[in-house]
Order: structure tokens, then sequence, then C-alpha cells
């Protein structure tokens, strides 16, 4: 693996409330006993059983309606475990599905879930929650949700199934009961505090938001994570193994996580151009800018590439700049890349933002942009009647750009 050279970052004033911290505070709390699924979001497609899958299904009526698919255990696992959709005609019970819950390697009558009917913004759908056994660990199942989205038009059958599962407990901090949460190893059913998704109740709403861009959440990479809690900085000591929780108080300077929320200014930062010259985000100031972070090897990346060209044709004169935060390991290759598209705004290095991406804006999906304002902060993070992907960006950019 290439050795990454780390960013030189500017001394940073953070835009929080100066921390309550006392030298060795610890807070406690404890896990929930069930553990819980987050919201589907992963598809995948079902076919028709043929007669050797549905000889692998208890002993049914025979005029179901039967389709099997492959169901990815986790976002981690490449395993996958079988899944069939049984739907029965007429106005007979909803439809449910079987699998092999207990992984011992067949189905019986008792590993069915059945659908219930759920609303919400985009419509109704059916959801179920599979419950699989673990082996070990301090809890006895790892919930799965699946939905099942029906309507006219549908051609094919699909399901769609949440990639995460998380431990939660509450801690009381500061006179607070604060939500947190651990992604759990579906194999082992244990809680990693030093790896994979974790989250703390911030902004105490009584949950914890998973955007990928949300300051209450992380993708921990063998490391202790701080978040903000109120007015404190917390991290996460221990768990035991009856699900008792320890965190640790930290100093303000001890979080150095950049809140990616509208309105929050972006520190100024060093980088490296694709020149070798040492740049800086703040050599932009007066400008709009779009810090797009983008890899040659994501497709939906590249997929945007000509809707930043022309936002950038046409808008430039009226004070518009882009800023790519790239995310690949050759520099040269990248610059070929670029030079087949034609692409012409300034690239930041890899190797220059490398911790920046990574422990300061923890940015885990791709491609996220961001529009900042002339005075650096955070003007869209793509919601809010402000998207910035596609067409609309130049509806955006048209709407918030001087004239």
């Amino acid at each position: 693996m290439k050795r990454f050279l780390l960013c030189a970052l500017c001394a940073l004033a953070l835009p929080v409330a100066l921390s309550a911290y006392q030298s060795e505070v610890e807070y406690t709390g404890n896990l929930e006993t069930e553990l819980t699924a987050d919201r589907p979001v992963a598809a995948f497609a079902l076919k028709d059983a043929k007669p050797e899958d549905k000889s692998k299904l208890p002993s049914l009526a025979g005029d179901e309606t039967i389709s099997v698919g492959e169901m990815r255990f986790s976002s981690k696992q490449k395993k996958t475990v079988t899944v069939f959709l049984v739907e029965i005609p007429g106005d007979r019970p909803t439809p449910c599905v079987y699998t092999d819950a207990n992984m011992d390697g067949k189905i019986t009558a008792d590993e069915k879930f059945f659908f219930s009917e759920v609303a919400d913004a985009r419509g109704k759908s059916q959801e179920a929650v599979i419950r699989f056994s673990l082996a070990g660990g301090p809890f006895k199942h790892y919930p799965v949700r699946i939905k099942y989205i029906t309507g006219a038009g549908r051609k094919e059958r699909v399901l769609v199934q949440s990639v995460a599962t998380y431990a939660r407990g509450k801690v009381e901090i500061g006179g607070r009961k604060t939500v947190v949460q651990y992604s759990i190893d579906p194999v082992t059913g244990q809680v990693n505090t030093k790896s994979g998704q974790m989250g703390i109740d911030g902004d105490g709403d009584g949950k914890v938001d998973t955007g990928m861009v949300s300051p209450e959440f992380a993708f921990a990479r063998n490391e202790t994570v701080v978040f903000r809690a109120g007015d404190r900085f917390v991290s996460t000591k221990s768990i035991s193994a009856t699900g008792k929780i320890i965190l640790q108080d930290h100093p303000a300077a001890d979080y150095i996580r950049i809140e990616m929320r509208v309105g929050a200014e972006v520190p100024d930062f060093t980088f490296t151009d694709f020149d070798g010259k040492t740049r800086r985000l703040s050599e932009f100031r007066g400008k709009h800018v779009l810090m797009d972070f983008w890899g040659t090897w994501c497709g939906p990346c590249v997929g945007e590439i000509p809707h930043l060209k022309e936002a950038y044709a046409k808008y430039r004169s009226r004070g518009f700049e882009i800023l790519g935060m790239d995310q690949d390991e050759s520099v040269e290759e990248v610059k070929k890349f670029l030079a087949d598209k034609k692409v012409t705004w300034t690239q930041a290095t890899t190797e220059s933002i490398k911790e920046l991406i990574e422990k300061r804006f923890r940015i885990v999906a791709y491609p996220t942009t961001i529009l900042l304002d002339p005075q650096g902060k955070i003007l869209s993070l793509g919601a809010s009647g402000m998207p910035l992907r596609g067409k609309e960006l130049l509806a955006t950019l048209d709407k918030v750009l001087p004239r």
C-alpha cells in the first residue's frame, strides 16, 4: 500500500461550545437486551422458484406464488442466505418469507416471517423482520428488516433489506439520557468499539442520525472516535460482556471532526494540487465552491462529470468554483483520466487530504458534494431543496449565485 503524507492543517477554531471537560470523568449506561435493525436500503431481485427450490420449503397448500433470491447477511459479509417470498392469492393472509434463520442448513415451518403494511413519505410497502440466531455474544438474535415494495407497473419482485444492525443503549451525560449505538458483527455477535458503524445522539433529540454526513455517525477504522454530546466530548472506553457501557470524557481539542451541517464554517486547510503546488481552501473565499469528494473507481462519481462540466462552464463567470477531493492511488492515472474527460477545475491529491477525509470530514459515501458560500460556510449538503447532483445542480446554482 502506498504511503500517504498527512496534510498539514492550520490551527482551527471549532464551531462548538466550550466543553465541560473534567479529567478522568466517565459516564456509564447499559445496552438494551435486543438488537435493532437499521432501515432497509439494499435491494435484491427475486426469480420464480423452480421445483428443486420449492422442495427446500416445508409443505405448503400448493396455490402459492413462490419467488427466491439471495440476501447478503450484512454489508461486511460476502456470504448470502436464501430467502423465499411466498404470496397467497386472493384475500388470504399477507405475504411471508422463509429462510434458514437458525443456520442449521434446513428451513422449517417456524422459520416463517410475515409482512405487515407500513406507510412512509414514499408510499405504502410491506415489511417483515427476520430474526437470525447468533451463536455467540450477549445477544440471541440478529434482526434484518425486509421491505417488499408492491404496486402497479412492477414487473419483477424486489426485496429491500437492512445492511446494519445495532446494539443500542443509553448513557447519562450531563444529566441527560443519551442514546448510543454500535454495529454488531453478525458472525460473532460482538460489539467492536474501535471498528464499524457507531453513533451518539449529539443534539438530544432521542435518536442517532445515521446519515452519511451526520456528525452523530461514524464508521470507525480501528480507532477511538470522539463524538460531541451536547457541550461534552466523549468516546467509548469499554462495553462489558453484560452490556455495561463506559464512555470517557475528552477535552474539546480531541474533537477534530469537521461537522457537516448547513451554516457551519469549514475551517481552512491545505492541500496539494495535481501540479504539486501547496494550496489552501481560503484561496476560494469570495466564491461559491462545490467540494466534490470523488474517485475514478466510483461509477456514480464519473457519471456526474458531464453535469459538473456543464455547471463549471455556465457559472464560473458568476463566481462558481469546484474543488475536486480525489480518492485514487495514482496521481498520473487520474491526470490522464481528467485530460481525457477535459476536466479543468482544481483537484486535491489523495495523499494530501487522506487524514482530512477519513478523520475530519469522515466521508464514507461517494460521491459526496458540499456547496460552500463565499464565506466558506456550508450552504447545501444536497438536501433541503438544494440538490447538488445531475441537472438539478444547475437549478440550485442558478438560484444561489449572484447575477
